[in-house]
């Protein structure tokens, strides 16, 4: 069973013409039918009123919703700005406005730029004259470019454009990155700006500035992102230091038990932040391997994912795969291993404290491996249940597939039928042209009737006169005979 990987919830925010907002429509449909088939599978499978059973649901209903608010507020069509410069700026660059309403060159070195980026030129703009600044869902060309196409490409210093992300300190303010655009040839850029992503440097928090309808510059809360304490490779299972750092998690040490927080999502440098994937979330790794279904643990080796439970000082799963390559974070219980074999879980209250809760007593040893733990049974059963949809789909699939068949063997009857009504209709054309014909000769032939029934009336006429003088020829001739016999015998 395969899902789309999920972006972040900031990576889109931006994203202002129809095509990206049909991204935006597709990402909500994506996170909706993840939503809709845990949460089926849960009602009868999971506790859900477990911990984290029910973060990760909430996590992926407020993914949802923050993409729905996102898709309603974007209506935004893309175009051009005409600003004002404050100093020559050339084509391709990008720029953000001055207090003055001027603009000038971007960068990330400059803190008051912050959440003051507009887009990038369009063309050459002389100081103190009027140019085009090319908004959100606009592309702009430049000849001296040559990006990968598919790259993102970001705010880096004097207004130009990295492929990597840069992170940059100015002396007297915070940091802060900015997405500025997505390659989509060599020389071209489609202009998507993103939020400019700030960290007070006091702190760990990281923070979108995000500019309101009335020109306000305000801040909203993008995950959770920590300073790295180490550097390490990207998609690595972290924790929480004590002074607020992200560490490699192993399970060697049972004090990390209940302080595993997520994955990371890009490679770590000491002292940078590095964001990391939480409940809900999902990390794609092309590199990996998985078998989808299979559950993920925390390994041995610090930072390692296993597909195995570990034997170190407790075990936690900390996902299930969805793919080969994507893993949904799903962080459980850790079950710690003591001296006594009692088998532990490390709970959160609601006030953010650890405690312990008891499981059952002599389940485990030092030496043996956990057994017993509900949670496991309990993903067993769920994994069995999805290989039972995936029959049932694939019974679904092979009778649609069947249906298909009957209806293209009724359209071919169908289409046969139809070329026989029209043999039939052009046999009923000739044979009214045939009746029409012998109506036009039976017509013919009754006028000759009466011509000659007419004709037969006048030689019968011809004939009654004939023999009226025929008679009348017979009495003269009797009458002749007499005078004849009567002359003789005198």
């Amino acid at each position: 069973m395969a899902y789309p990987a999920i972006p972040a919830v900031g990576a889109f925010r931006d994203v202002t013409d129809r095509n990206h907002n049909l991204l935006l429509k597709n990402l909500r449909g994506a996170v909706v039918k993840l939503i809709a088939e845990i949460s089926a599978l849960s009602e009868s499978q999971l506790d859900t009123t477990d911990l984290v059973t029910s973060t990760a649901l909430q996590a992926l209903v407020s993914r949802v919703d923050d993409l729905e608010r996102l898709f309603e507020e974007l209506a935004v069509t893309s175009g051009s700005l005409e600003m004002q410069a404050a100093v020559d700026i050339d084509i391709g660059i990008a720029v953000a406005e001055r207090d003055d309403g001027m603009i000038e060159p971007a960068g990330i070195d400059t803190a008051a730029h912050a959440g003051k980026v507009l887009g990038i030129t369009e063309e050459f703009i002389a100081a103190n004259s009027v140019g085009s600044v090319a908004q959100p869902g606009t592309v702009v060309s430049r000849d001296d470019w040559d990006w990968t196409p598919g790259q993102w490409l970001w705010l880096s210093t004097a207004g130009e454009l990295a492929a990597t992300r840069v992170d940059a300190v100015d002396s007297s303010a915070d940091v802060f990155f900015q997405r500025m655009g997505l390659a989509l040839t060599p020389t071209e850029v489609l202009v998507i700006t993103g939020e400019a992503v700030t960290r007070a440097r006091d702190t760990s928090t990281m923070k979108a500035l995000t500019t309101e309808p009335d020109g306000a510059v305000a801040e909203l809360d993008l995950g959770v992102y920590l300073d790295a304490a180490a550097t390490f490779d990207a998609f690595k299972l972290v924790y929480e230091t004590s002074t607020g750092t992200a560490q490699q998690a192993d399970t060697t040490a049972a004090a990390l038990a209940g302080s595993i927080i997520g994955i990371t999502t890009q490679a770590a440098t000491i002292g940078t932040p590095v964001e990391i994937a939480r409940n809900g979330d999902t990390v794609t790794d092309e590199t990996w391997t998985w078998t989808p279904g299979q559950q993920i643990w925390a390994a041995a080796t610090a930072g390692d994912l296993a597909t195995t439970r570990g034997t170190g000082a407790f075990s936690q799963r900390v996902g299930i795969a969805l793919t080969a390559t994507t893993v949904l974070v799903l962080i459980g219980e850790p079950v710690i291993r003591v001296s006594s074999a009692l088998t532990k879980f490390i709970n959160a209250d609601p006030d953010g404290l650890l405690t312990e809760r008891v499981l059952a007593a002599s389940v485990v040893s030092n030496d043996s491996d956990v057994t017993g733990d509900y949670v496991d049974d309990a993903l067993n059963t769920l994994l069995a249940d999805i290989d039972a949809i995936d029959t049932r789909v694939g019974d679904n699939e092979a009778a649609i597939t069947q249906l298909q068949s009957d209806v293209a063997a009724l359209d071919t009857r169908v289409t046969t039928l139809e070329s026989d009504v029209t043999t039939l209709q052009g046999q009923v054309a000739a044979l009214q042209s045939d009746v029409s014909t012998l109506q036009s000769q039976v017509s013919t032939l009754q006028g000759q009737v009466s011509t000659l029934q007419g004709e037969m009336s006048a030689v019968q006429g011809d004939v009654s006169t004939l023999q009226s003088q025929m008679s009348a020829a017979q009495a003269t001739l009797s009458d002749h005979e007499s005078r004849i016999a009567a002359l003789e015998a005198a």
